[in-house]
């Protein structure tokens, strides 16, 4: 009797064809489409250092006019006052000028000549001081040939315009704007949690996610994130599946969870399964194995065609 080859050594096959589809369903949790990060953009090079002599001072001639030089004394020395950095370019620098902060990016593509582009840039003006510590803000003319970088990669010319992105502060994209002016409430609104973030991030790279969600009072803590590790560790997987972490009694990925119908008083420790473009395979509660969770990743991947992140899926216990 021939035996049957199942689970793992299946794996390359199956995450090759996930990564190359062009699913398209829409997810709560993902709500809007970036397949990849964006290209890193190098730093202005610096300026060049004013030259001086080997001893760091200038030689001054003598009073007679002959003999050696006196070095004149180290001028005090005082320090440089800080520098703003410089406005970027293009969306693209802005992006990753925010990135390199830690900010978020507000970014809106408009057409000249479009009043609903002109409320933007108002509100943007509007938000710019008391939200400075928090995101940077660029609006991009979607004609401007220095523009087209993000203009292609995110098809700006085929969606409704302005379209406003806001990224978060490792460039996921956490919300979108088509075709409407945004006011200074739906900018305040834009900001998430850093779990939530991370899984767009996850999503928009094509990754797929075991989200284990386990805290001080949820039983198997141990067994649970093992598995996933477990999991990862398997050397056909390589980098296309990643494990995020989050406790469900911490307030600060309150956004995330909900989505999910997490229950702060979760009792089993569980991992969520989550394949892109933005949908929820399943979830495994309590003491499990690498084997269950893989069987769950089959499944979501045989499934993308449909499905938000947050269904009400089929829930096991292994």
């Amino acid at each position: 009797m021939k035996a049957r080859t199942t689970g793992l050594s299946a794996i390359a096959l199956c995450l090759a064809a996930l990564l190359s589809a062009g699913c398209d369903a829409k997810g709560e949790v993902a709500q809007a489409a970036a397949s990849t990060a964006l290209a890193q953009t190098a730093p202005p090079p610096a300026s060049t250092a004013s030259q001086t002599t080997a001893s760091g001072a200038a030689a001054v001639p003598s009073p007679s006019g002959s003999g050696p030089g006196i070095a004149a004394p180290d001028a005090p020395k005082v320090a440089a006052a800080p520098q703003a950095p410089a406005a970027p370019g293009n969306a693209q620098a802005a992006l990753q000028s925010a990135m390199d902060q830690k900010k978020y990016l507000f970014v809106s593509f408009y057409k000249p000549g479009d009043s609903k582009g002109e409320e933007i840039r108002k509100a943007f003006a509007e938000a710019e001081g008391p939200l400075s510590q928090k995101a940077l803000f660029y609006l991009a003319n979607v004609g401007d040939p220095k523009e087209q970088a993000l203009v292609s990669k995110y098809q700006v010319n085929r969606a409704l315009l302005p379209l406003t992105l806001a990224f978060a502060e490792n460039g996921a994209i956490v919300r979108a704007f088509r075709g409407a002016a945004v006011d200074r409430e739906a900018l305040d609104k834009s900001f998430v949690s850093s779990k939530l973030a991370e899984v767009q991030k996850g999503f928009q790279d094509r990754k797929i996610m075991l989200l284990c969600v386990q805290g001080k009072s949820t039983q198997h803590n141990a067994e649970s994130v093992g598995a996933a590790r477990d999991l990862i560790e398997e050397k056909k997987i390589g980098n296309a599946v990643t494990i995020i972490e989050a406790a469900p009694e911490d307030p600060a990925h309150t956004d995330l969870l909900k989505q999910l119908k997490v229950d702060a008083t979760l009792k089993e420790a569980t991992v969520f399964v989550l394949v892109p473009p933005s949908n929820l395979a399943g979830k495994v509660e309590g003491a499990t194995t690498k084997e269950a969770l893989w069987q769950v990743i089959l499944k979501g991947v045989s499934a993308c065609g449909g499905g938000s992140c947050c269904p009400s899926p089929a829930t096991s216990k292994k």
